[in-house]
């Protein structure tokens, strides 16, 4: 079975995904603080890539995934679809419009990891998303195969990284994550998954670059800092570990340049460590933010600020009432330190905040009319993932898994959907009836059962009086377009 891969772009290049702080996992050894201590050598002295596999490959899986695929209207360039399920046309560059399918059940593959014998893997948001019924296989090239089903436990779409668990446990031992942030330019790496549904396949080379943070996969916005590798990475890796010659993690695999040899992409296992376990113990992941809009730095602009290099984000808009405004951040500012790490870049600093603790309160440096300065910002969580008291009710109350917040002017600007009134759904539990019906995190629900709704309560209230067994539709703003949705009340309820 062959899977198409994921269109994804960065700066007009055409780029390609695979389809198919916090503390370590438990189960993984803490992050290796030196990649080179007990690096795996043959007698000759060369990288001992078969010894390194041996032990890997058991705890990497194999991810079979069901998912049903919306009708699209119109055609769009020839890019597949983001999943790469079965039917889609290959995205060649430059390809022509192409219309897609009729809805229905559509097949993918992916890849992934073993995190905690318990039963937990780590793969990618694209490999799971929408999916109705997920296969893991396990097992090695000269061994027997094992295939148990899987639910998905937690999401953190923005950084594409999803958490999956069995339904029983896993005699595997689970991959040790190592510490990317150390890992250096040039040393050996080894991309494994289930490229093209040849599961078990292994291809070596090096870390290529680090910090690779101005990608879009498939267009999508997200906070993406990545690992450049050119181990061959195919359609069916993603989700699948990057790991160095100690058999230790330190990347996810998840794209792929359509446009070039041998440039492939790669989640740092440093951001791994800090999302498991909010994946684990949340079933998501808290964003924080400070409430700036900002755009990067050219020579020009730099020089016209007096500053030596292109380092730093200009800060182009504050938004109202967020912690940047109360922290005295102005339009002009260039942020050049948060909390004490250089910001190299302006897509530097998205990682960098939505990584820190909501309630932190963070050293910000600056440069403002010709001299350095430093603020402090008390963090807060990112608007459209908190739970308004009313949503928060919902889901604890075991209902649709809804968490809501009422939709602000601030809100409709930030998150550019085009609605004037409504609910936003700030947060989807995974596995439940409102996921299960297609809604997802941003979507603003403007109508419910025909009447319109613009407060968490009306909408709340409104889901409350269905009745076991019966089903509401939904209208939901979703960016610039708009769908209705099933929502269906469980009959034990």
């Amino acid at each position: 079975m062959i899977t198409r891969p994921f269109a994804l772009t960065a700066l007009g290049a055409l780029l390609i995904a695979c389809q198919s702080a916090a503390q370590v996992p438990p189960s993984a050894s803490p992050p290796a603080r030196d990649t080179q201590s007990a690096l795996a050598l043959t007698p000759a002295g060369s990288p001992d890539f078969a010894s390194v596999a041996a032990r890997i490959l058991p705890s990497v899986v194999s991810i079979k995934v069901l998912a049903e695929i919306e009708q699209s209207s119109g055609e769009g360039p020839g890019f597949g679809d983001p999943r790469g399920f079965q039917g889609f046309p290959f995205p060649f560059p430059g390809g022509r419009g192409f219309r897609l399918p009729s809805p229905g059940p559509r097949e993918g593959i992916g890849s992934g990891f073993v995190i905690d014998s318990s039963g937990l893997i780590l793969t990618n948001h694209h490999v799971v998303d929408d999916a109705t019924q997920i296969e893991v296989t396990l097992g090695s090239p000269d061994g027997p195969t094992r295939t148990v089903n899987a639910t998905v436990i937690g999401k953190a779409p923005d950084f594409d990284v999803a958490l999956l668990r069995t339904e029983q446990k896993l005699d595997v031992p689970a991959l040790q994550l190592a510490d990317s942030d150390k890992a250096r330019v040039g040393e050996w790496v080894m991309a494994i998954g289930n490229p093209f549904g040849l599961s078990q396949s292994m291809s070596v080379g090096i870390i290529s670059g680090k910090h690779r943070e101005d990608l879009n996969p498939g267009g999508k916005q997200g906070v993406y800092d990545f690992l450049q590798t050119d181990a061959s990475i195919n359609p069916g890796n993603s989700g699948g570990p990057l790991v160095d010659m100690n058999g230790r993690v330190v990347g996810m695999n998840t794209a792929i340049s359509a446009q070039g040899s041998g440039i492939g992409f790669a989640i740092p296992s440093s951001i791994l460590a800090r999302i498991f376990p909010n994946l684990r113990d949340k079933g998501g992941l808290e964003r924080s933010w400070i409430g700036v809009q900002i755009q990067s730095l050219t020579p020009a602009l730099a020089k016209s600020y007096g500053l030596p290099s292109t380092s730093g984000a200009l800060v182009a808009e504050v938004l109202p009432d967020s912690p940047a405004a109360r922290a005295g951040i102005q339009a002009g500012d260039v942020l050049t330190k948060f909390d004490g790490k250089l910001v190299d870049s302006s897509s530097a600093l998205p990682v960098l905040v939505s990584l820190t603790d909501s309630g932190k309160s963070v050293s910000v440096e600056l440069w403002r009319n010709g001299r350095a300065q430093t603020v402090n910002v008390r963090l807060e969580s990112k608007p459209g993932a908190r739970a308004a008291a009313a949503g928060s009710g919902e889901r604890d109350g075991g209902g649709f898994g809804l968490q809501l917040e009422p939709f602000t002017p601030a809100l409709r600007q930030q998150l550019g959907v085009d609605a004037s009134s409504g609910v936003l759904v700030g947060e989807v539990a995974p596995g439940s009836p409102a996921a299960r019906a297609g809604l997802r995190p941003g979507d603003v629900v403007t109508e419910v059962g025909g009447k319109q709704v613009s407060e968490p309560g009306e909408l709340v209230s409104a889901l409350r009086e269905l009745k076991p067994g019966r089903v509401v539709r939904l209208k939901v703003a979703r960016g610039e377009g708009r769908l209705f949705v099933a929502l269906e009340k469980s009959a034990s309820k």
